[in-house]
């Protein structure tokens, strides 16, 4: 950022001459300034450049750190001072184009951003366009990495406020890519970078709502829901919100509070037809089909996935567990096929399993249990394909394996294969997915010295325990933090469920994986 030489005073009357890191973002009202510095700065920058209204702020991490230790700021001198770094303020975009790739941005229109924006001849544009089209580069790009990242933050390190805005982008485009290490420590960087001083109140709900995105991909609902509540908390606008709720269905839904999560995805769902945000309406439907699927009511959830306007893998892999559920063997080997073929155009297929797994699961149920085998060591074994694995797929796919052994009566490939699932579930939290898979011997009927033997094999995972405290303190907060987005959860879904699973054998009451 722009550095100023400012006059100050120490607690003792000592005179001392910082140089401190000054930004002066345009279009904000500072808040942190005394109201009459403020005032004078603005009339200032109004005589100095000729224009009429407008708003500031002031961004600087050492001037708030001088403040904070008790330094006495010489305002009259600082409001000269900033005269020195005041620069582009009556600059707007110019190029039309450039003008079309910001709203289609803004509006979440990706494709049509980046159909414009590849139009464009940069060496054509001004000096302050071709600032504008370096941002709107790296913020469209669909193929970041870290380097990339690197370049455009040094390029756009005297700018908080574009700055700010790159790592959002970036932390979003990696949790989109589901990478569970990056992620974190890119809010991590940033946290180092920024305070919460630094941040207006959209910032900060893009800030909560990302780490709390992080934390629930990761499994850590509690924490991830705290973040969510802030997030909602400081939202300034509707889209920012109908992510929030977006997010927060999925935990509801994740810890079997279906009415909630509900609720919450009906909410997003209304805001982004209204605001006609086609890829995130799409992004609902498809969260609202998920809830009907775990909550086994098949026809509801088949109407969703059809509903919505994409044919990526992910929905027709929705598509295809559905019909598979409902019967429709040979509809769903159709949506298998759409899903491979979509993968075929990427540039990292299928590397978190979800199309493998889907396939494996329609063979499965065709019957085909020496295929099964074979495709899971071709497909899973092998080292670079077990890179990267989704704990959920590693649930259903050894799932699938051991109903497989059972049928063929192999006890210890049984064992084995439960023993391996449960591991990789834990791993990630998914605590309640991986008791269901304990309860697997008892599902199948085997004999109780059997469970017994197998129920040895796990002990060390201490399941019973590790879910009653889930449960426990899942529930609670759960409560808790629906209060503060108007849900009063009537009946504790998650307690209860548990509670009766094994006295009423009803396994498959929900579609966990």
């Amino acid at each position: 950022m722009p550095k100023v030489k400012i006059k100050a005073k120490t607690f003792n009357n000592l005179e001392i001459y910082p140089i401190v890191d000054v930004f002066v973002n345009y279009g904000k009202k500072d808040t942190k300034l005394p109201f009459w510095v403020y005032n004078k700065i603005r009339e200032n920058i109004k005589q100095k450049f000729g224009v009429k209204e407008f708003d500031f702020e002031i961004i600087s991490k050492d001037l708030d750190l001088l403040k904070d230790s008790g330094v006495e700021i010489i305002w009259d001198d600082f409001a000269e001072k900033i005269l020195d770094i005041v620069k582009n303020i009556n600059k707007e975009v110019e190029n039309a184009s450039l003008k079309r790739v910001y709203d289609f941005y803004k509006e979440g229109k990706i494709k049509e951003a980046i159909g414009i924006f590849d139009s464009i001849d940069k060496n054509q544009l001004n000096d302050f366009d071709k600032e504008e089209y370096e941002y709107l580069k790296f913020l469209l790009d669909e193929n970041k990495d870290e380097e990339k990242f690197r370049t455009v933050t040094k390029h756009f390190e005297d700018n908080p406020v574009k700055l700010k805005e790159i790592y959002f982008n970036f932390i979003k485009f990696l949790q989109d890519k589901r990478n569970e290490r990056l992620p974190r420590n890119f809010i991590e960087e940033f946290e180092k970078r920024f305070s919460l001083k630094d941040l207006n109140n959209r910032e900060k709900s893009i800030y909560y709502y990302l780490k709390g995105r992080g934390l629930y991909y990761r499994g850590e609902f509690i924490d991830a829901l705290r973040n969510l509540t802030k997030a909602k908390e400081y939202a300034v606008d509707e889209v920012l919100l109908s992510n929030v709720y977006n997010t927060t269905a999925n935990i509801f839904n994740d810890n079997l509070y279906f009415e909630e999560a509900l609720n919450l995805a009906y909410r997003a769902l209304e805001i982004r037809k209204k605001l006609y945000l086609d890829e995130k309406v799409n992004d609902t439907l498809s969260l609202i089909g998920g809830i009907y699927l775990k909550q086994n009511r098949l026809n509801k959830a088949y109407e969703y996935f059809k509903s919505v306007k994409r044919d990526d893998s992910r929905i027709n892999n929705y598509r295809a567990k559905t019909a598979i559920l409902r019967g429709y063997i040979n509809k769903a080997y159709e949506y298998i096929q759409k899903a491979k073929e979509y993968e075929s155009t990427q540039t990292e297929p299928d590397k978190k399993g979800f199309v493998r797994s889907i396939e494996m699961f329609y063979l499965f149920k065709k019957g085909k249990y020496e295929k099964v085998k074979e495709f899971f060591a071709n497909e899973f074994v092998l080292p670079e394909k077990r890179v990267n694995v989704d704990a959920i797929v590693w649930g259903l796919v050894y799932s699938i394996l051991s109903e497989v052994y059972f049928k063929e009566g192999k006890k210890e490939d049984l064992f084995k294969s439960l023993f391996n699932g449960i591991n990789k579930l834990l791993e990630d939290n998914y605590i309640i997915e991986a008791y269901y898979l304990s309860l697997c011997p008892v599902k199948f009927g085997m004999k109780k010295e059997d469970i017994e033997e197998f129920n040895k094999k796990i002990s060390m995972f201490k399941l019973k325990s590790l879910l009653s405290d889930y449960v426990y303190r899942h529930s609670e907060v759960l409560e808790k933090e629906a209060k503060a987005f108007g849900i009063e959860i009537k009946s504790d879904e998650l307690k209860e469920y548990y509670k009766n699973l094994i006295q009423t054998k009803n396994f498959d009451k929900y579609n966990l994986f």
